[in-house]
């Protein structure tokens, strides 16, 4: 499920709160669990990152991190937990403006673009990177809440990703207009691939 609000970040500056949440089934929980939790809080005017949430679960890989920006400052700060580690605790600079990767869902939307189209998004989460996006093409995609024309894009990852780990594949249909509705999201993971697709749109009064 993804959710979106308007509201303040922890620097009470205007900010889009984004919510994404991935839950395994009854039968999949048996053997591979799964509860993945992402929030990312976006400048509403600038669109920078102000603060990112995982706390993950696939498996018996288990996650918690929190990563805050300071603009002003240019100065971040990355604590990282994954079970049967040690505790990581990261300070930086913050070189160029850039997004965490939820948010760069949200960003690729934003943008125009046609079948074969590439692009690059600054992507920070612990640390900067280039986030490579291919629009590879264009079909009807079916699900629960109906039928629609999307364009099939994907991000190529360096880092780990939403909802996967570095190296898994994510791919994302997003509706073929102005509002480029993710209508679908496939992903891979230890023991193959899980989907979440759109199954209504609610819109919520602020």
């Amino acid at each position: 499920m993804i959710e979106i609000s308007s509201g303040t970040s922890t620097k009470k500056i205007p900010a889009y709160h984004f919510k994404a949440t991935a839950h395994s089934n009854a039968v999949i929980d048996l053997f591979y669990k799964v509860r993945d939790i992402n929030e990312s809080w976006l400048d509403t005017s600038q669109w920078i990152t102000h603060r990112f949430e995982q706390h993950n679960q696939e498996g018996k890989y288990i996650l918690d991190q929190i990563v805050e920006f300071d603009w002003i400052a240019k100065r971040f700060k990355n604590i990282e937990n994954v079970k049967g580690r040690e505790p990581k605790i990261e300070e930086g600079d913050l070189t160029i403006p850039a997004v965490d990767t939820l948010s760069s869902l949200y960003k690729t939307r934003a943008k125009s673009f046609n079948v074969g189209d590439e692009f690059t998004l600054d992507v920070h989460s612990g640390r900067n990177w280039p986030l490579v996006v291919k629009v590879l093409k264009r079909e009807t995609v079916k699900t629960e809440a109906g039928k629609y024309d999307c364009y099939l894009v994907e991000p190529f990852l360096r880092e780990r990703g939403l909802f996967i780990q570095k190296g898994k594949k994510l791919q994302v249909w997003l509706t073929a207009d102005e509002k480029k509705i993710p209508v679908l999201m496939q992903a891979e993971i230890f023991i193959g691939k899980v989907s979440a697709e759109l199954i209504k749109m609610e819109f919520k009064p602020e």
